[in-house]
């Protein structure tokens, strides 16, 4: 059962800051699969450079979100929050193929 179906079915006041610590990636991950499914990837020539999206790369089936990283560096590429434990190589490796927009969070910095 969804969080989703599971608050419809026992009447739950969903408030985001109710969500136990795992929670909130299940939360975020059924959002992503909503958004996903209901809307089609982009080509990556179109791709904003000023703000978060969502990637699909080479290689992978989950969309990850990205940003075109490009400050203080000689050779800008496609990154994504996935770097930190691949690495720049493999992040350079696996660039995107697609992309969908990804609705700002309030408070959120820009990349």
């Amino acid at each position: 059962m969804t969080l989703d179906e599971y608050i419809a079915l026992n009447d739950v006041p969903y408030r985001s800051w109710m969500l136990a610590d795992g929670d909130a990636d299940i939360l975020l991950d059924e959002a992503v699969d909503r958004l996903l499914q209901a809307t089609t990837m982009r080509p990556m020539k179109d791709a904003p450079k000023d703000r978060y999206i969502l990637l699909l790369c080479q290689g992978s089936e989950d969309a990850v979100r990205g940003w075109w990283k490009c400050k203080g560096i000689e050779r800008p590429y496609w990154t994504n929050d996935t770097e930190a434990k691949w690495g720049e190589a493999m992040t350079r490796q696996s660039q995107p193929i697609g992309w969908w927009e990804l609705p700002a969070i309030p408070g959120d910095p820009t990349p």
